[in-house]
């Protein structure tokens, strides 16, 4: 499926964000299973993966359901953002904070992006 992947984001170049986010929500809905490959699409689009909000964030976030779609949207998405000041440390409190599981699981899992240098990290997530 990588290939594929790759396939379509390099025809997704010229793609605008809201384009990019769009089609990954329809994935999303149309294939659960397949989370993984729409967080992957809008991580590889650097305009899309830029201009993520907490609206764009919460909309493929929704539905989550289990580590393998939780984890992806963390380390691809949220993680990303966060660190890059597109969406507050208040945000992932809220979700740190949420009855639902699997968003308390992004909020931590969204850490990662902190820590992890291989991925761009570079400081302590109280630092956010």
């Amino acid at each position: 499926m990588r290939p594929l992947r790759r396939e379509i984001s390099r025809r997704l170049t010229q793609a605008a964000p809201v384009q990019v986010i769009e089609l990954a929500r329809r994935i999303i809905m149309e294939e659960p299973d397949l989370r993984w490959f729409a967080y992957e699409l809008a991580h590889h689009h650097r305009t899309t993966l830029r201009s993520l909000d907490q609206e764009s964030l919460e909309t493929l976030g929704r539905g989550m359901e289990s580590w393998q779609s939780v984890d992806p949207f963390a380390v691809y998405l949220a993680g990303p953002a966060w660190r890059e000041g597109q969406v507050s440390s208040g945000l992932i409190l809220k979700w740190a904070d949420s009855p639902d599981r699997w968003w308390r699981r992004a909020a931590l899992a969204s850490t990662a992006a902190l820590n992890n240098r291989a991925r761009g990290g570079s400081r302590d997530p109280e630092d956010g």
